[in-house]
């Protein structure tokens, strides 16, 4: 695990993501001059990033995630992301049906 702070990366992604200060952060400053000319790859580099860094697949110079925890590093997790993915529309609508015939 990366000693550099996830929360910071996120806010800076947050607020500077499209100039690539959180790039700069965890020492990539060759990819955080990138974003800085190309304004975060048009800004769909910085979204990348900043679902990266929620999920914690963000990784710092050296190759460390930054701020993951141990489940995340475990193939389980991609497998229950996307189950959760797949699920989440079919629970909302059964929710919705659910709520629409319940007299």
């Amino acid at each position: 695990m990366s000693p550099k702070s996830k929360t910071i990366a996120f806010l800076l992604c947050l607020f500077f993501g499209c100039q690539g200060f959180h790039r700069f952060y965890v020492g990539k400053i060759g990819t955080g001059i990138l974003y800085l000319v190309t304004f975060g790859f048009c800004g769909i580099g910085w979204i990348f990033d900043l679902l990266s860094i929620v999920l914690g697949y963000f990784r710092d110079s050296n190759g460390l995630y930054v701020g993951k925890k141990a489940y995340l590093e475990s193939e389980f997790f991609i497998i229950d992301l996307l189950l959760n993915i797949i699920t989440f529309p079919v629970i909302l609508i059964h929710d919705m049906i659910d709520d629409w015939f319940s007299w």
